[in-house]
């Protein structure tokens, strides 16, 4: 709903906050534990869903030849009991590069996707990897159902980033 909610870590779970506009705030408790450091809150996958986006650094040795680490998404759902309840099961895992610390995000280039920018990297090679999520489907045969899809990050083969791809894995 595009109005400020808060999510907070407790003992045994977390709390969130609903901001309900004019009939005030409202509170629930859960008990999944979150690890909040350095995540970000925001709708990836443009599926009209919140997502927390928790960067996980791995085991860094210094070598980014050597990659390790994580972001992890996890969903966030409302109920008619209860708001803002975060998963305790990450709905995705991405890999844009070894040790991410941060997860940022924005429209950088004003085409209306979401970037994530994502500070990683290792030893003496740190940077900021930027790309937004993608995600395409097709219906061949037109029966209102998907049989073909893709997703992730991707690009257009510069900077390393290759573009999505499709396998048809049937022959």
């Amino acid at each position: 709903d595009q109005d400020l909610d808060i999510l907070s870590p407790r003992p045994t779970g977390h709390r969130s906050i609903e901001n309900r506009g004019p009939l005030g705030w409202d509170g629930d408790n859960h008990n999944v534990l979150l690890t909040l450091t350095n995540a970000s809150i925001l709708d990836y996958d443009l599926d009209l869903a919140a997502h927390l986006l928790v960067p996980n650094p791995g085991n860094p040795d210094g070598n980014p030849a050597t990659p390790t680490g994580n972001v992890s998404a996890y969903s966030i759902t409302s109920g008619w009991n209860y708001d803002n309840y975060v998963s305790n099961q990450a709905s995705a895992v991405f890999e844009p590069w070894t040790s991410p610390r941060a997860v940022h995000f924005g429209d950088m280039d004003g085409d209306g996707s979401i970037e994530q920018l994502v500070l990683v990297g290792e030893g003496s090679q740190n940077g900021v990897f930027i790309s937004a999520y993608h995600k395409v489907g097709y219906d061949i045969d037109q029966d209102g159902l998907v049989d073909v899809e893709g997703e992730g990050y991707a690009g257009n083969g510069s900077n390393g980033l290759s573009m999505l791809m499709i396998e048809d894995t049937t022959g």
